[in-house]
């Protein structure tokens, strides 16, 4: 299921721009009603045996997945975003979190930046996931990959880390692509037995 929600780019600059201030709520409800429908409509799909896994805005919404729900026997999220606060100071994109606070910084509006920011939700978390991230990765800081496996790690739930030190953004070297499909591949095929 490759679902095109508010925040992608497949139906023009309106319906990319309609994630600002909606980073989860209304994505996850508008995936979640796309997954629930396909089970409805397709019985030969098991929705007992779900993973799920993207990266960049894709991977935050993998983070945000972990945080409120348990639907899924495991997720893979790479390049992603975890804590919009760390996020801010470290990142060359962190203006889409300032926008989302209506321009404060995180001291002037914590609630601003935690609404839809995973690392606040991490309490819910269960879900098997494992973290890729790429080390040059000026987007998205590998700080914030580190962030998020840190927490898995102290919150007791099955992680794994993976590191591309010579990678930014994207996993585009032949030899790290290869690696990087396969640990996905493998973690998949790990938790749908």
């Amino acid at each position: 299921f490759m679902p095109n929600p508010p925040g992608s780019t497949g139906f023009g600059e309106r319906l990319a721009g309609e994630i600002q201030g909606e980073w989860g709520g209304r994505v996850f409800k508008e995936v979640m009603a796309g997954v629930d429908h396909l089970l409805a409509t397709s019985p030969w799909l098991d929705g007992d045996r779900m993973v799920a896994g993207s990266a960049s805005y894709g991977g935050y919404f993998m983070n945000w997945l972990i945080t409120q729900t348990n639907r899924f026997k495991a997720v893979f999220t790479h390049a992603s975003i975890w804590n919009f606060v760390s996020m801010t100071g470290a990142s060359i994109i962190s203006h889409y979190m300032l926008a989302d606070a209506s321009n404060r910084s995180p001291w002037e509006d914590f609630a601003a930046f935690n609404k839809y920011s995973p690392h606040y939700h991490a309490a819910k978390t269960k879900t098997p996931t494992y973290v890729s991230h790429g080390g040059q990765d000026a987007g998205v800081p590998d700080g914030q990959g580190m962030e998020l496996y840190w927490t898995l790690q102290r919150l007791g739930v099955e992680s794994r880390f993976i590191y591309f030190p010579d990678e930014g953004h994207h996993v585009l070297k032949p030899a790290n692509s290869r690696v990087f499909y396969k640990e996905m591949l493998d973690w998949f095929a790990a938790h749908l037995k």
